[in-house]
């Protein structure tokens, strides 16, 4: 085996990089974690000063902190709708919105249901439905999972 400089690496020596370079990632990725949560806990203190102090700004070494509303649009259904997502989209469309209605397909579901198909014993890919097959493309990616045993 050789690294990125060309020296001989043994398969020990390459597992214990990759072993720090992940224990390094899930460090920082619960950091990052930590930090979104402090973020949001002090947003609502700051919001709730604003509140108590009947103001919507400050300034601060070079920084505005001012209040927003953001606003958003969800679908929700009605009694009796069998579809309410159905029922959603013909109302938009009805109403001459149907410019914001697209047809997608969700990949992470359609990744997972290509890996429940019957796999190919010679191949070891995924077989697909005779008439879905010619629009779904089927990838494999060698990767290396870590856990901790």
């Amino acid at each position: 085996m050789t690294s990125q400089n060309s020296k001989p690496v043994g398969l020990g020596a390459l597992a214990q990089r990759l072993i720090i370079a992940h224990t390094k990632l899930k460090s920082a990725e619960q950091a990052v974690e930590d930090l979104k949560a402090e973020l949001n806990a002090t947003k609502d203190q700051v919001l709730a000063e604003f509140a108590a102090n009947r103001v919507t700004s400050i300034k601060y070494r070079g920084f505005t902190v001012y209040s927003k509303l953001n606003t958003y649009g969800s679908l929700v259904s009605t009694q009796g709708d069998e579809d309410p997502k159905a029922a959603a989209i013909a109302a938009l469309k009805k109403n001459d919105l149907g410019w914001m209605v697209k047809p997608t397909v969700n990949g992470n579901t359609l990744s997972a249901w290509v890996r429940e198909q019957p796999v190919d014993p010679k191949t070891g890919v995924p077989q697909l439905p005779p008439k879905v097959a010619p629009f779904v493309k089927v990838s494999q990616k060698p990767d290396v999972g870590i856990k901790q045993s």
